[in-house]
């Protein structure tokens, strides 16, 4: 059976990512952190393997390398020093994913492309509102959406038919996380039972647990209380929890409320590969 030459790239973006995201799960795993190197190969290699996507199935069109040039913007914000001009990188990002609309509003392939600024906006808008409680999590789907902006067809997978109308919403990344956070839920549930065991009855028991303050200080946990004029109160998760747990320590606590680092970059891994092999179940019961 010949392979066709879009085939080969979809092929391409699998071998790249596949490696990539499971040592980048494995670094989650053991250390709670993950080297930005992980995202760069990913989004990098997305972005110039999605432009000959788009090459091979159009031919050479302008549009494509100014939607290239928006992500390649993107992956420059997420993972380049803060201090870059970003009065400059916005309108740029900005004016490279809205120009080609005048051309290319009804194209696929420029659906598939706009799905990248959106999801960029919805991960970070997630990170800042804490629902997304780590950086990498963020950079993970965002990067995700620059190589797989719609669902690869290669060798008869995936095994699931893409619903193109259903695709257009939840495109991979949004459904890779959608079905890595249903696979944690059990967790919650876990921890809902072990509360209501102990008597800890508390809106936060579905998301943590109480420790001694002690302990805190070294597990890998964000605290959600911190301590303000010497009193204890409810906090979200800081990004410095180590300082919050000695705040709370100072304030004679010693019991604390913590939610666990999950590593979620473990199940993003594990769903994100099954589902490209596999095509969302999404398809199946929408």
């Amino acid at each position: 059976m010949l392979v066709e030459c879009t085939e080969v790239i979809w092929l391409a973006a699998f071998a790249a990512t596949a490696p990539t995201i499971a040592s980048a799960a494995l670094s989650d795993w053991r250390t709670r952190e993950v080297s930005d190197l992980h995202w760069a190969v990913i989004g990098v290699a997305g972005t110039i393997l999605f432009l000959t996507y788009s090459v091979a199935e159009e031919g050479l069109k302008w549009e494509f390398f100014s939607l290239a040039l928006g992500s390649a913007l993107i992956l420059a914000d997420i993972l380049l020093d803060k201090d870059l001009e970003q009065r400059l990188l916005y309108p740029a990002m900005a004016v490279a994913f809205s120009v080609p609309l005048y051309s290319l509003h009804s194209d696929a392939l420029f659906s598939a492309w706009l799905s990248v600024p959106v999801c960029y906006l919805l991960y970070l808008a997630m990170y800042y509102a804490g629902i997304l409680k780590g950086g990498a999590d963020a950079k993970c789907l965002i990067v995700l959406s620059m190589m797989f902006p719609m669902f690869p067809e290669m060798l008869g997978f995936p095994w699931i038919g893409v619903d193109d109308r259903i695709a257009m919403i939840f495109v991979p990344s949004i459904s890779i996380m959608f079905f890595a956070s249903v696979a944690i839920l059990p967790l919650g549930a876990a921890m809902a039972a072990t509360n209501a065991l102990r008597g800890d009855f508390d809106r936060r028991m579905f998301i943590g647990y109480r420790m001694d303050a002690a302990l805190a200080a070294s597990a890998s946990v964000w605290p959600t209380e911190d301590a303000v004029d010497g009193a204890v109160v409810r906090a979200r998760p800081s990004d410095e929890p180590e300082e919050a747990v000695r705040r709370l320590i100072e304030a004679g606590a010693e019991k604390i409320w913590v939610t666990p680092m999950i590593p979620f970059i473990v199940p993003l891994a594990a769903v994100s590969l099954a589902l490209l092999v596999l095509g969302s179940p999404l398809f199946l019961i929408l």
